[in-house]
């Protein structure tokens, strides 16, 4: 797994840490700040308010507990 260089943060979802993330480069790679409740706090690919709750998602529970966490699926969305 590719590890990109980001800024500090507490993971805690505040505005500056959403805002220091919306500055971030992911360089095409898809990132996603979770609560540990798995409220999403920030989607690199989209807005964050409209994504489901993530706490059921095997790469969330294995980030929490493991510190590392990715899953290759189908989203369900396009770029063209």
């Amino acid at each position: 797994m590719q590890r990109l260089p980001l800024p500090s943060t507490t993971g805690g979802g505040t505005a500056g840490e959403i805002a220091l993330l919306e500055s971030v480069d992911f360089g095409g790679v898809r990132a996603t700040l979770v609560a540990p409740d798995g409220t999403v706090f920030f989607d690199s690919d989209v807005d964050a308010a409209t994504l489901e709750n993530h706490a059921g998602r095997p790469e969330t529970a294995s980030a929490f507990q493991t510190g590392d966490g990715e899953s290759d699926r189908d989203s369900g969305r396009w770029v063209t």
